[in-house]
């Protein structure tokens, strides 16, 4: 299970979407690993849905800028701000279902895909990674 994050970096979520750009990475040398074999490898790349992990996120920022008033004034309000907003929509998003049943049709397709993105966050984040990364720096 990767994650839209793996495609496109948003600021705030380094450690996050670092393990899920291993899981990426990690999926698409399997896939070509296994071919042979007649095997295949497929990622599912959800967008954010309301799961406790962007809560527990947000609770792990705010207790070290709690515990650590250099940190908090080192990043300064305005990063605190977006960052706190960003979580606040994500968390808006979509029934983790969809995720569910998307993951259902991947693994009972006779001839799956490799990668299954979903939600329309998951497309939006896939798109940007098609830009160039300066670009992509601007969007995000």
């Amino acid at each position: 299970m990767s994650s839209a994050l793996a495609l496109c970096a948003l600021p705030g979520f380094t450690s996050y979407a670092s393990s899920k750009f291993a899981v990426d990475g990690f999926s698409r040398m399997l896939r070509k690993e296994l071919k042979m074999f007649g095997i295949p490898v497929i990622t599912m790349t959800p967008g954010a849905y309301a799961t406790p992990i962007l809560n527990n996120s947000k609770t792990l920022h705010e207790k070290h800028f709690e515990e650590h008033e250099q940190s908090k004034k080192e990043y300064g309000d305005k990063y605190i701000k977006e960052y706190e907003a960003l979580v606040k929509k994500t968390t808006m998003l979509g029934d983790p279902n969809e995720v569910i049943d998307t993951l259902m049709n991947a693994l009972t397709a006779e001839h799956p895909r490799p990668r299954y993105i979903v939600g329309m966050d998951g497309l939006f984040l896939n798109a940007i990674s098609l830009l160039p990364d300066n670009y992509q720096d601007v969007v995000t």
